[in-house]
């Protein structure tokens, strides 16, 4: 019998920055010192979440470099390979394909490991240009879901918040198996998430 540790794992979760993991005052794009800042709900907790299953997550700002530092400086998150984020790709509307740039970063050739949760039309088009067969958006982000819906996805969240859920859903844990059947069903994708690292604050 094959073992079920063999088979691949979800590693890298790429999120849009603005509007799916916070909200910036309207109008206050050019103020972002004083502006208003709105985390999405759950956000933290679910970086945690995905840094205890040894998931990295990757950030797109639509913002250039001093721009996004401001912004994440604000909202206390840092980046690092122990911190809730591990890369930032800045200027994101610049690159042809940031979903692609990503995946090339974290040097995955297999994008079947990778989800992305965006909020935009062009982001969900370059993900499915990706083949990522977790392309999720989320439909209280910048666009409208009447616009979302006619654009190629895997599945439409509410909020960030919803993610561990749908993911313990659709992809099984790393648990044991009775007489060699898995505990949990398996996706079509036949991916793992990893056991929790419960040692990781």
């Amino acid at each position: 019998m094959l073992s079920r540790f063999n088979e691949p794992r979800l590693e890298l979760a790429i999120f849009s920055l603005e509007d799916v993991c916070v909200r910036v005052q309207r109008g206050m794009d050019a103020h972002l010192k004083t502006a208003a800042l709105v985390k999405s709900d759950g956000v933290d907790a679910v970086f945690r979440w995905l840094r205890k299953r040894g998931i990295k997550v990757c950030l797109l700002s639509r913002r250039d470099q001093a721009a996004t530092e401001l912004l994440l400086e604000r909202l206390e998150w840092t980046c690092g390979e122990d911190e809730c984020f591990q890369y930032i790709i800045y200027d994101h509307r610049e690159l042809s394909n940031p979903i692609q740039a990503a995946l090339e970063h974290f040097g995955l050739s297999e994008a079947s490991r990778a989800l992305v949760l965006s909020d935009t039309p062009r982001l969900l088009q370059c993900t499915a240009e990706c083949r990522i067969h977790f392309n999720l958006g989320v439909t209280n982000g910048r666009t409208r879901y009447d616009v979302l819906v006619k654009e190629p996805f895997f599945h439409l969240l509410d909020g960030v918040l919803q993610l561990p859920n749908f993911l313990l859903e659709h992809i099984p844990q790393t648990a044991p198996t009775v007489q060699g059947r898995p505990l949990m069903r398996a996706s079509v994708q036949r991916l793992l998430l990893s056991r929790p690292n419960w040692d990781v604050g």
